[in-house]
């Protein structure tokens, strides 16, 4: 998890060194237009795509094969920059999903070749993607055409009139299709586990959206965090997706070994993570103000996994988790660090 989490950890490494001529290739195919920060955020998805294929993979007792990996690697790839067009550069709709429909049908896309740089970009990780994935598989991700909707449709919370109960099926929606494709990279197809891992990706992208509150808060977007009422409110409603996870991964016929290890990477993400809310909250003095949150630097929402304070604070939690027990796990809550949320 530290090599996945370290900007120049060995996961960093690897998928830059599986990439690295397209890379280098989508640099070339900048005018200017395309900030570092898409790179960067191009890299972070290549990482946490394989990380979550490697864990899915280590949970059925199906390692990935070196073609997997590379098709991870550009999984990744894509879906970051499905994202970004959708949510950093908010390109029209109607030109995205012709563009996507047109590749994931097995289009030339020549007709794009005087489209702006980022485009060219998704493109480019597109046709690798297909070349790398095979036409069984690549018919298998075409399939999954709801990623597209799902990402087009994720415009819909810039809007002020988007309702919760839209914002959290797509939340569920949004990560649950992700691990899928993952899982479809890897072969893995039982009813009972997809079903799992769907709601698993549900879980991770919650707590994605708990660590972009600043982020996503600045930019206008409304994730399920916004429809809280407090730091309270917003750890119990992440607590009870991760209750729900547990308990279906808990009852699936596979090695004990498998799920406790499976669960304890889990876990380990939702401790940081309460960790960086708990510290969220106090930058806050306590109060979910999100015209404060906007008007706050985003420095000071910066909170590092890895300093020794979170080393401190996080490894006892950490290494003390049972995962025989699903509903309970030792969390932080604003002012009480030691307290438990249940469900």
């Amino acid at each position: 998890m530290f090599n996945a989490n370290k900007t120049y950890g060995l996961y960093h490494i690897r998928v830059r060194n599986i990439a690295r001529p397209v890379i280098t290739e989508a640099h070339k195919l900048n005018d200017g237009s395309v900030a570092p920060r898409v790179y960067k955020k191009i890299q972070w998805y290549m990482v946490e795509t394989l990380v979550t294929g490697e864990m899915l993979g280590a949970l059925a007792g199906k390692k990935p094969e070196r073609k997997d990996i590379e098709i991870l690697v550009y999984l990744g790839a894509v879906m970051a920059l499905i994202d970004i067009v959708t949510d950093d550069y908010r390109i029209g709709r109607k030109v995205t999903e012709d563009l996507l429909q047109q590749a994931f049908s097995g289009g030339d896309l020549e007709e794009y070749k005087e489209a702006a740089p980022v485009l060219k970009i998704c493109i480019l990780f597109l046709r690798k993607l297909r070349e790398a994935a095979g036409a069984e598989l690549w018919k298998t991700i075409s399939e999954s055409s709801d990623l597209i909707n799902i990402q087009l449709n994720s415009g819909e919370q810039f809007s002020d009139a988007v309702t919760e109960s839209a914002v959290n099926k797509l939340t569920i929606k949004k990560g649950g299709v992700s691990v899928l494709l993952c899982a479809s990279v890897i072969g893995l197809d039982e009813r009972q586990l997809l079903s799992s891992l769907y709601e698993t990706g549900g879980f991770i992208q919650m707590m994605n959206d708990c660590q972009d509150m600043h982020k996503d808060t600045v930019a206008g977007i409304k994730t399920y965090i916004h429809f809280c009422q407090d730091f309270r409110e917003i750890l119990n409603t992440l607590n009870s997706q991760r209750v729900k996870v547990f308990r279906m991964i808990n009852e699936l016929s596979l090695p004990e070994q498998s799920k406790h290890r499976f669960l304890f990477d889990l876990n380990a993400m939702f401790i940081v993570i309460t960790y960086k809310l708990c510290r969220y909250s106090e930058v806050c003095g306590n109060k979910l103000d999100f015209d404060t949150i906007r008007q706050t630097d985003k420095v000071k929402f910066r909170v590092s996994p890895f300093s020794l304070s979170a080393f401190v604070a996080c490894t006892g939690k950490i290494v003390h988790f049972h995962f025989e027990d699903t509903q309970g796990s030792e969390i932080f809550e604003t002012g009480q660090t030691t307290d438990f949320v249940q469900k």
